[in-house]
């Protein structure tokens, strides 16, 4: 049976998947624009992984019961509530692990990418710090021992600091603080996967200068940007990756979730 999508937000695997759809018969309307946005005739709703809340907001008047709601950190007090009546059903991208993984993939490949961009050193024989070893985490931190940099992986887990160590790797626990006074001068690059305010001012005090720091974690990071700017500090807010270096890829990984539900 033949449906009317929704796509919304600027990320360019919406393109792919608008694309994708036509081919299979479906109707869809591509929305780009960060404003209110009747989505009652629409069987399904896709919104930007990255910016999944903002775009969700713009459509949350007119949703109902009967619709497929696509996208990434749904709001929680949604989620969980498809059984509710009126409610639409909530599919998150990447609940799924092997959906999960393949988004890995693409976030490490460009925070590589985006590490070499905004730095003048090479990351073979550099010191890194990597905050965080989830999913992203883990690939990321394979992807920067294959290049070469030595890598320290700092994680609140017991059991994730002792696969990071299984694996290779230094490790240190939380808080960070007491390690970056003795240590913190000696990365060159630092990457934040938390989504959660790690690197404050009492952090970033500690570190070089002229540390690269790539934070992929989702809004609102894990760095105190304004610090960085008012101490000139080379720090990069780096979101929708997979979208940015992998978009046509990253979009066939998302539509084999959607096909998984519409089929």
């Amino acid at each position: 049976m033949k449906k009317k999508f929704l796509l919304m937000g600027t990320d360019v695997r919406q393109q792919y998947l608008k694309e994708m759809l036509e081919q299979q018969g479906h109707h869809t309307e591509w929305i780009q624009t960060l404003t209110p946005v009747d989505a009652a005739e629409y069987d399904a709703v896709l919104l930007p992984v990255s910016d999944s809340r903002a775009y969700y907001d713009q459509v949350a008047d007119s949703v109902h019961g009967g619709q497929l709601i696509f996208g990434c950190n749904l709001p929680k007090k949604e989620t969980g509530q498809n059984l509710v009546e009126n409610v639409p059903e909530f599919v998150e991208y990447m609940q799924e692990d092997d959906t999960a993984y393949h988004n890995a993939v693409a976030t490490a490949e460009g925070a590589v990418a985006e590490a070499i961009l905004h730095s003048t050193i090479n990351l073979c024989g550099a010191k890194s710090l990597l905050i965080g070893y989830g999913r992203c985490g883990k690939v990321l931190a394979d992807r920067l021992m294959r290049m070469y940099s030595r890598v320290t992986v700092a994680e609140r887990k017991e059991s994730a600091r002792a696969q990071a160590e299984a694996f290779g790797f230094d490790s240190v626990p939380f808080p960070l603080l007491p390690h970056l006074q003795k240590y913190g001068k000696e990365y060159a690059y630092i990457f934040n996967t938390v989504p959660k305010k790690v690197l404050t001012s009492r952090e970033l005090e500690n570190v070089s200068g002229e540390v690269t720091i790539i934070d992929i974690a989702s809004r609102p990071g894990g760095t105190d940007f304004e610090y960085c700017r008012a101490n000139k500090m080379n720090a990069v807010q780096a979101l929708g990756l997979p979208g940015k270096y992998a978009p046509k890829r990253s979009a066939e990984v998302l539509m084999k979730v959607i096909e998984q539900h519409i089929n």
